[in-house]
């Protein structure tokens, strides 16, 4: 297994390279001053993201605000489970179709001449794919989440209260991250559970997917708060699952 984390850490480094080596980092180089600039291109694009986000946010405030003139977080929250929907629709039927866990060519062949423990590589194998995919949810909710405190604090904002700004969008993407990492797990178990040695379960999409379809529309309208009376306790069900985005974004 130590060859197996040696070679997937190999595969991340030249990553992660490929990243620094645009704005002219390198790597291999441990000077001082290499790392200083290390410092440097850190809060530079940290202060360049929060900017961009916050530039964002203004169009969000108004979007948020002709979805839900009275409750702000509630349209927050319908555009954060709305992205979630339809990237689960998509990822899960991507997975469905082809293994979330896949090799190349040469690695495959390395790891199959090894006596290793096939889930041990499979949670080796997950970090970097995750990570990729939060991105995205982590932006989005930061955004929202300015766009929130955009709407919801009072009086003007000033450079005094950038921190208190900041919370918002920190406590959205925390909010967010245990759910996408919930999901996300899901669909590899999903991709994984299909191909199981000589078996082929093809006929799972037809169940997850329309399944997957059915408990976001729970979720959208239950945070459009209609009263539906048939749909009333499965609002109170879907509340629920909505607590953990309620605290991120109220």
């Amino acid at each position: 297994m130590h060859a197996v984390h040696w070679l997937r850490t190999r595969q991340e480094e030249r990553e992660f390279a490929y990243w620094l080596s645009l704005v002219a980092y390198e790597h291999r180089d441990h000077s001082l001053a290499n790392r200083i600039y290390l410092l440097y291109l850190i809060i530079f694009f940290g202060i360049w993201i929060f900017v961009t986000l916050t530039f964002f946010a203004s169009g969000g405030a108004v979007f948020l605000r002709l979805l839900n003139p009275i409750d702000p977080i509630r349209a927050a929250i319908f555009l954060e489970v709305l992205l979630m929907g339809v990237w689960s629709v998509f990822t899960f039927w991507q997975s469905l179709r082809r293994s979330p866990v896949v090799f190349s060519e040469q690695d495959a062949m390395l790891i199959c001449q090894m006596p290793v423990n096939r889930r041990h590589v499979t949670i080796r194998w997950f970090l970097m794919p995750w990570l990729k995919s939060a991105v995205l949810f982590w932006l989005v909710a930061i955004t929202l989440g300015f766009s929130v405190a955009e709407i919801t604090l009072p009086g003007v904002m000033d450079a005094s209260r950038i921190l208190e700004y900041a919370a918002y969008g920190i406590r959205a993407c925390i909010a967010i991250t245990p759910i996408h990492l919930a999901l996300f797990s899901l669909q590899w178990v999903m991709g994984i559970v299909r191909l199981q040695k000589n078996l082929e379960r093809n006929g799972l999409a037809w169940l997850v997917i329309p399944a997957t379809i059915v408990v976001f529309s729970f979720l959208l309208v239950s945070t459009l708060d209609l009263n539906i009376p048939f749909l009333v306790p499965w609002n109170a069900i879907a509340k629920v699952f909505l607590i953990p985005l309620q605290a991120g974004f109220g």
